[in-house]
């Protein structure tokens, strides 16, 4: 009597392993995955993988990549044609030049040649931590230009909107610099 409750007991643990095993596989086919194909016979998962924008076909496969439904689906290509000076827009070549100021030690670079347009930027980097101000002198001229001030670690940016030859000085440290602006 004993032998067949084991062996009943056996039976069922079989059923069971079975049963799950059912379960699991019916599950896992339920779950699907989108599949495309490529005009060169690839398969891939997004159509985006694709190199060429041709015709795809999109695929329907399940975890076990049985083949469940196909459908094509177009992707299309558009080219445009423009003039050439109309096919992308003009990007401002003006460009952005950082300074350091550094009090006493001077300024870095000392001398700088930009573009009219260009825009130069000064960062505080004073080495007794202290606020300063530049003053600009253009072509040798007794007009200045005053930045505000610029505390310590920050920094203040000019545009140059004319070519010439400018002059300047961090307030209160002899060092000199030169910013040469040339025509674009």
């Amino acid at each position: 009597m004993g032998f067949i409750k084991m062996e009943i007991k056996i039976i069922a643990k079989r059923n069971m392993f079975i049963i799950f095993s059912l379960i699991i596989v019916l599950f896992l086919l339920g779950c699907e995955q989108q599949m495309f194909v490529c005009p060169d016979g690839s398969e891939v998962y997004e159509s985006s993988m694709c190199i060429e924008k041709t015709p795809v076909v999109k695929k329907q496969v399940g975890i076990n990549n049985n083949e469940v439904k196909k459908e094509n689906v177009v992707v299309e290509e558009v080219i445009i044609d423009m003039p050439k000076e109309q096919q992308s827009p003009k990007i401002s070549e003006n460009q952005e030049h950082m300074v350091e100021a550094r009090g006493k030690e001077g300024i870095y670079p000392d001398e700088l040649t930009i573009k009219v347009g260009d825009k130069v930027t000064w960062i505080n980097k004073n080495v007794d931590g202290k606020d300063i101000s530049i003053t600009f002198q253009k072509d040798g001229s007794r007009k200045f230009i005053n930045s505000d001030i610029i505390l310590y670690n920050e920094e203040y940016s000019y545009i140059f909107e004319e070519a010439g030859i400018y002059d300047y000085w961090v307030l209160g440290y002899v060092p000199k610099a030169k910013i040469i602006v040339e025509e674009s």
